[in-house]
């Protein structure tokens, strides 16, 4: 029975040094994993985006993906628009910049 309690101890441990630490630095670095964190409340009730967002969205990530030469594929566009919505989180604008400033 002892062997059920530490496999279900064992679940909830992860190691959390770096790789290229001496040994001695790896003793009691078993620590319990960290539980997921909530959303904060404003991803909570952040609105859908609408039709016509998605649309443009995905009308500037082809024109990136074009202009830069590179084949229109899914996954080059779906590359595309996770960099452009990266840019928008980053400048803390509400919308997406207009198509003809790409």
């Amino acid at each position: 029975m002892r062997n059920g309690f530490l496999v279900s101890r064992m679940r909830n441990l992860s190691l959390h040094s770096p790789p290229h630490s001496p040994p001695g630095a790896r003793r009691g670095m078993l620590r319990r994993a960290r539980r997921p964190r909530r959303p904060a409340m404003g991803t909570r009730n952040a609105p859908l985006p609408t039709w016509g967002q998605i649309k443009r969205l995905s009308t500037m990530a082809q024109n990136l993906v074009t202009n830069q030469g590179n084949p229109l594929t899914v996954e080059n566009i779906f590359l595309a628009m996770l960099a452009l919505l990266s840019l928008q989180s980053v400048s803390g604008e509400p919308s997406l910049p207009s198509p003809s400033s790409g």
